[in-house]
Formats: C-alpha cells, sequence, structure tokens
C-alpha cells in the first residue's frame, strides 16, 4: 500500500512597504490561512491512512517466557502451553505462527523444539512447545515465545 502526499498550498511571501496587507481579496488573510487550513484537511486524511496501514500490520507478540530449564542429553521436555486461541478470528486453514528463541546458558546449545498444534472444544487451538535435547551432553535453557498477530 503506498501513501502518498503532495502539498498543494504555497505561500507568497508578503514585502514590507510594498503589499498592503488585508483579510479579504485574492491576496487577504483569509484566504491564504482557508489555504493552510485545506492543506491541513489533507494531510489529516493522510495521517489517517498511515496509521489504518500500521494497524493492519503483522506485529511480533510476546507470549510466553520460562526461566532455566536443564535437559538431559538425548531427552525430550514435558510440553509446555503456549496459548489457547479462537480460531473464528483466523481465516479457513490459516493457523498462528509461533517461534521459539532459545537462550543457552551452559551446555549443549545443539535443541530442538516443536510447536504441537491440537483442536480444543468450541473452534479453539491449543499451542504447546516441547524441546528435545540430540546432544551427547545436558543443557540449561531458557527460551521466550513469540506470535505474529495483527
Amino acid at each position: 500500500m503506498a501513501i502518498t502526499y503532495t502539498p498543494l498550498f504555497t505561500h507568497d511571501d508578503w514585502i514590507d512597504n510594498v503589499d498592503r496587507v488585508q483579510a479579504g481579496g485574492p491576496n487577504g488573510f483569509n484566504i491564504r490561512f482557508n489555504g493552510v487550513a485545506e492543506e491541513f484537511g489533507k494531510l489529516a486524511t493522510v495521517v489517517a491512512s498511515i496509521g489504518t496501514a500500521i494497524d493492519s500490520a503483522q506485529r511480533v507478540q510476546f507470549v510466553n517466557s520460562q526461566p532455566t530449564l536443564t535437559l538431559a542429553a538425548g531427552v525430550a521436555s514435558n510440553e509446555f502451553q503456549v496459548e489457547l486461541y479462537d480460531r473464528a478470528v483466523m481465516p479457513p486453514n490459516v493457523e498462528k505462527v509461533y517461534f521459539a528463541v532459545i537462550l543457552p546458558v551452559s551446555g549443549s546449545t545443539n535443541i530442538r523444539h516443536t510447536f504441537l498444534y491440537r483442536s480444543a472444544p468450541q473452534n479453539k487451538m491449543s499451542v504447546s512447545v516441547q524441546f528435545f535435547n540430540s546432544d551427547a551432553v545436558p543443557s540449561q535453557f531458557s527460551f521466550r515465545i513469540m506470535s505474529l498477530s495483527n
């Protein structure tokens, strides 16, 4: 969506001791200030369009975080509930997208994650995440879950 603005108002400077300034007429205060007011009205419309475009953009939303976890070598974690959301606000055959940010503390950094989507009653979707340490040494890490939202 391209939002453009081209100012239409131009001001011709008055010249001291040459121009006689007055309220009316083609060079008067009234017509010039009305031109400025019209320009502000056009600018307000453009600013409203920008606000609408920003509101419709997807943003990253913080959903969940956990303190430090310890995961033994070659082991999967318990599932961590991420979110239960209403599918009625989503387009057909589309689900929310999640991102896991893993913050290593010590040990292995070879941690894999899987988001698990399960249908829930009343057209809702339950989402959880599970981690797997595929390395030969234990790992300590924490994580943050983010999601795209409108």
